[in-house]
């Protein structure tokens, strides 16, 4: 491999794959020698690169926010949905087109500017310091930063995926907000608190429970079924409370990543069989079918009509 590439290759590694224009000044290069290795690179944002394409708009956030921290002129934590990203959160590609970073009150210049938008306040909030020296707001900040600037839905699959990996406390996150009360969006965020579930393992899952619960239906998450003896049936994502309707979100993947299609169709079938032994209707929902809401409301309506019937004394 030629020298440089090896050094820069070292640069990336060191900088979690972000290479600064200020790490090519180190390397001796002078301003033509810089310009032509930077056109080798990804551009990633001003004045920083990478060595390759970022998978996704998550990938490149990431890079995008490791950038504008490693140039910061003072000391700046990933903020609002950078810190969500960083911290493993779900968030739509939409909303990843700005980084965010909180800086301490003092003299701070808050607003957008080539790409990163700056919050002052971060003396207000928790961060915390990652492997790699990054600083980040703590989840119950990140949490409701961002309940208080996404759409409801985006807001609670957010909260539903932090409760569910156990980084916040739902009482702390309603304490913090509480102290909020002056601040914008906090009728927003505390809307969605109140939606929030730490059963939901997906954001499928997530999206799937807010359509049935915005069409009137009362669901539980996580429902073990067992049967007559008492023995373990199976473990559904959503449970209608009023009849024995099951509702389960299908993310299809677990048939291409376990190398057993085959199997794991089979083994699906007979769960499928002993959920419906028990009198339990099921409905699936797929990733398509979470754009037809209404769709999959009514399914659920004709599953619910189907289990009441059978259990009415009348038939």
């Amino acid at each position: 491999m030629h020298p440089l590439r090896d050094q820069l290759r070292a640069l990336a590694e060191q900088g979690h794959g972000v290479i600064l224009t200020a790490d090519l000044r180190r390397l001796g290069l002078d301003p033509a020698e810089r310009a032509s290795v930077a056109k080798s690179l990804v551009p990633i944002r001003r004045g920083a690169y990478a060595l390759d394409e970022p998978a996704d708009a998550v990938a490149e956030h990431l890079l995008r926010t490791r950038a504008a921290l490693g140039q910061a002129s003072r000391r700046a934590a990933a903020s609002h949905v950078s810190a969500a990203v960083t911290l493993g959160l779900p968030v739509p590609a939409e909303f990843l087109g700005v980084v965010h970073l909180r800086v301490a009150s003092a003299r701070a210049r808050v607003g957008t500017r080539h790409g990163v938008h700056t919050h002052a306040g971060l003396e207000e909030v928790g961060a915390s310091m990652l492997p790699d020296g990054r600083l980040v707001t703590d989840a119950t900040a990140t949490v409701l930063d961002c309940a208080r600037m996404l759409p409801h839905t985006d807001s609670v699959v957010l909260a539903d995926a932090a409760l569910n990996q156990g980084l916040i406390d739902l009482e702390v996150v309603q304490g913090a907000l509480r102290r909020l009360s002056r601040h914008r969006g906090v009728a927003a965020a505390r809307r969605a608190l109140a939606m929030a579930d730490a059963g939901a393992e997906s954001v499928g899952e997530s999206r799937t429970r807010l359509i049935l619960v915005a069409a009137g239906f009362d669901v539980e998450t996580q429902v073990e079924l067992r049967d007559e003896l008492g023995r373990f049936v199976a473990r559904v994502d959503l449970k209608l409370r009023d009849a024995p309707v099951v509702i389960e979100f299908d993310g299809r993947a677990k048939y291409s990543l376990d190398g057993d299609a085959k199997g794991a169709h089979w083994r699906d079938k007979v769960r499928n069989d002993r959920i419906g032994n028990l009198g339990f209707e099921r409905v699936r929902v797929w990733w398509n079918r979470l754009a037809q809401p209404a769709e999959i409301v009514r399914d659920v309506e004709r599953a619910r009509a189907r289990a009441l019937g059978r259990l009415s004394p009348e038939r």
